[in-house]
């Protein structure tokens, strides 16, 4: 399918719909299934955005492991049209192996079995040591670079937006501007509101299929492991 943005003939859609779409997020994502039905079907083509040190604070503050192509594909399929997913993208950093050799080892072991998956993009920023505390530097600017060129290069049609960064949110007007729709995943800690007012509609954080696991393994330890910064 293709969204309404799309219609050459965008003035013939119902009044009705065009007042749903400026007011809140379920309403929203109720202009999309009331025009859905006036164009011609055609699957909808998808890109993920993941703010990946973000997702693992997540993970890991709610104690669950996971494979972490398995939570993207149930994500996407909790997406509500027809949809094809044609990339992931990954946003991570590397922390200064001196300073931090064993989480350097875990991180480079994850990135590096990532860059192997079909359809997986990894994008890398740094991190800035003040005080032996680490901050990210580019991952955000970088996130969100993709996410508008994309957009204006017609390379998708609805993205999924995986982080509970606010200052993410301030992009997505841009984005919808370029005629794109954005739904965000609704994480369980560590998220903004901002994202779900910003959003055109969220999709629910898929729960049933973590499994807790306080005493991990050694090799769900590596599938897990990215940098956590605080």
């Amino acid at each position: 399918m293709q969204f309404p943005g799309e219609l050459q003939d965008f003035n013939n859609l119902p009044v009705i719909a065009l007042r749903f779409r400026h007011e809140g997020c379920q309403r929203r994502a109720l202009f999309l299934e009331v025009n859905l039905t006036l164009v011609k079907s055609k699957p909808l083509r998808c890109i993920v955005f993941i703010d990946g040190s973000n997702l693992y604070r997540v993970f890991k503050d709610i104690g669950l492991n996971c494979d972490y192509r398995k939570f993207v594909l149930e994500v996407f399929e909790q997406f509500p049209f027809d949809a094809i997913l044609q990339r992931v993208y990954y946003y991570s950093v590397y922390p200064d192996q001196k300073l931090e050799p064993d989480n350097y080892r875990k991180t480079q072991s994850f990135l590096q079995k990532l860059e192997r998956w079909n359809q997986w993009e990894l994008r890398t920023g740094h991190l800035v040591y003040r005080d032996g505390v680490a901050k990210e530097k580019g991952v955000d600017t970088k996130l969100v670079s993709d996410m508008v060129f994309f957009a204006a290069q017609d390379l998708y049609d609805v993205s999924i937006v995986i982080s509970g960064d606010e200052d993410l949110a301030y992009s997505f007007d841009a984005v919808k501007t370029l005629g794109k729709q954005i739904a965000v995943l609704k994480l369980p800690h560590n998220f903004s509101m901002k994202l779900v007012e910003k959003a055109d509609f969220q999709i629910q954080f898929p729960n049933h299929i973590m499994k807790k696991n306080k005493k991990q393994s050694r090799k769900s330890n590596e599938l897990t492991s990215s940098p956590l910064c605080h």
